[in-house]
């Protein structure tokens, strides 16, 4: 995952699914999940984000609930998911 500031207002998402992942099924149904996950999560992050999904092998054969864990954990790495206080 990249982040990068954008200069909006609001949080902007790109994704990176090469052939190495699977054929096109497997990479259109891992855009979706990600797309989702974003969707459904994006309250929780800093806003005026570029976030640069890259997929990597294992994403591929990954399930809903395992992309949104990893998403949350990369996000709260970038220092850019916030804490309900």
């Amino acid at each position: 995952m990249y982040i990068d500031d954008n200069g909006t207002d609001g949080n902007r998402l790109g994704i990176s699914a090469g052939k190495k992942i699977g054929n096109s099924v497997v990479r259109h149904t891992f855009s979706r999940r990600i797309r989702e996950i974003f969707r459904l999560n994006n309250y929780r992050t800093v806003q005026g984000k570029d976030i640069i999904v890259v997929a990597r092998r294992s994403a591929g054969e990954a399930g809903y609930d395992k992309l949104e864990k990893d998403y949350l954990k990369l996000l709260k790495d970038h220092n850019i998911l916030v804490t309900a206080s």
